[in-house]
């Protein structure tokens, strides 16, 4: 679809009431838009199939490895190609059929799902799983470039299916079904993966391969409710060169002190504070001493915490605060992450992950709201492409790097340092805050939030 075929047009009026058709408590308020409620449905099943996957190919390959740099090696190999990728999405998002494209990138993770799900069923010549470390490697390139394209495509589509004032919402919800599945995913998976070893010992690999089938299927969830979705009219871009289009944003994000910090936030974060993720194997089996389960049970402590922060975002309705609130979050994480990294048992380990879950949570639904509430929408594709970029796209040298650190000098060493950093880096935010108060004061869409909400 050529720009010209978009009809350039504001998809919703940003002060018309809401629908009365349907009511919500305001913590879910964004569920009273249909088209909103039959995406996030059909994504909680399938956001759950994707942490029962993740889950289980993290541990495989530390299993079959035992490396804590080629962990992260995976990790970086699945997030560099959105570096390379996802701005360019982000001005692709402006010029295509946004509710086409989430629908074949939504198919074509099914597809890798299955092939996970076939290697890891087939035998090799040692009656093992057929899959090798090199398989999973090259698979998860293969996500990486089709989630460089569904990111800011799906998150440039959040706008056609809600109005402005209930975006935060829309974003806190968002992450908080994320999170939900991240409690329930990695818990299911453990349990499938040791209850199958002990009830068929004879088919190494048969509960890892039934978690990847279980993902595929999931993906037919958010298909049948993409289907069913009826989105507004998306606007056009202002300037027809595409090339030209991402120069106007980077410009446009340049000249926007608000807009700037929030991307320079979430790339150190990126870097510095995610990849702690990618070290929860290495916790669970050279630390705690531990199987998959135990690295499903750290992995469900942060996603409880993780909640407890999606709906301490929810529950906003004001813009004001937020940016201190990000860097409030970004402080207390690095001090409960920095506490979980020299937790002496399990207990304390989950309980510190519960509050780095919930902490890192509020700064990342934070920094996305506050983009996606200030952004006029002729920019919202590409700056969701820049965001998509600066928050996944830095992640794999983060991966690589604090995996590294781990295989050099352990993974309570390097999870300290990477708290250190994230210390700094909130303490840089909040110097910046009257900087970034001001100019996000300045724009209209602040003006238009502020009336909205009284």
């Amino acid at each position: 679809m050529s720009p010209t075929e978009i009809t350039p047009i504001m998809p919703f009026e940003d002060t018309a009431p809401p629908p009365k058709t349907r009511r919500f408590p305001e913590i879910i308020r964004s569920l009273r838009h249909k088209n909103y409620r039959l995406f996030t449905y059909g994504q909680i099943v399938s956001v759950l199939g994707m942490w029962v996957q993740s889950t289980v190919l993290q541990w495989m390959v530390y299993t079959l490895t035992d490396s804590a740099f080629l962990l992260g090696v995976i990790g970086f190999a699945g997030q560099i190609p959105m570096l390379i990728i996802a701005s360019w999405a982000g001005v692709l998002a402006e010029n295509i059929d946004r509710h086409k494209a989430i629908k074949i990138t939504q198919s074509l993770g099914m597809v890798q799902a299955v092939v996970l799900a076939g290697l890891t069923l087939a035998r090799g010549p040692d009656g093992g799983p057929l899959i090798s470390y090199w398989h999973i490697l090259s698979l998860t390139i293969f996500m990486g470039v089709v989630q460089s394209f569904d990111m800011p495509i799906r998150q440039a589509f959040l706008v056609q299916m809600v109005p402005r004032p209930d975006l935060g919402n829309a974003v806190a919800l968002n992450s908080l079904s994320f999170n939900i599945a991240r409690v329930i995913g990695p818990a299911f998976a453990g349990m499938l993966v040791v209850g199958f070893a002990r009830w068929n010992p004879g088919f190494p690999g048969f509960g890892e391969g039934l978690c990847f089938v279980i993902n595929a299927l999931t993906y037919l969830a958010v298909l049948f409710q993409l289907w069913r979705i009826k989105p507004s009219p998306q606007v056009a871009p202002n300037i027809n060169s595409r090339r030209g289009q991402l120069r106007e944003a980077i410009r446009y994000a340049r000249s926007s002190p608000h807009l700037s910090a929030m991307l320079i936030l979430v790339a150190m974060v990126a870097v510095f504070g995610l990849p702690y993720l990618m070290l929860m194997p290495v916790f669970a089996k050279s630390v705690f001493n531990g199987d998959i389960s135990v690295n499903a049970s750290l992995m469900s402590s942060i996603g409880v915490g993780a909640i407890l922060g999606g709906i301490i975002m929810a529950r906003r309705k004001r813009i004001g605060g937020l940016g201190r609130l990000i860097a409030i979050s970004l402080g207390l994480f690095s001090i409960v992450a920095m506490g979980f990294s020299w937790s002496q048992n399990l207990t304390t380990a989950r309980i510190m992950l519960v509050g780095a879950g919930a902490c890192i949570v509020c700064t990342m639904i934070g920094a996305q709201s506050l983009l996606q509430l200030l952004v006029p929408d002729e920019y919202r594709g590409r700056m969701m492409g820049l965001y998509t970029m600066a928050s996944m796209g830095f992640m794999p040298f983060g991966n690589l790097f604090v995996g590294a650190l781990a295989e050099k000098f352990g993974p309570r060493q390097a999870l300290t340092f990477c708290s250190v950093v994230c210390l700094m880096i909130s303490i840089w935010l909040w110097a910046r805050m009257p900087a970034i108060r001001k100019s996000a004061r300045a724009t209209e869409e602040y003006r238009i939030l502020t009336a909205a909400n009284g």
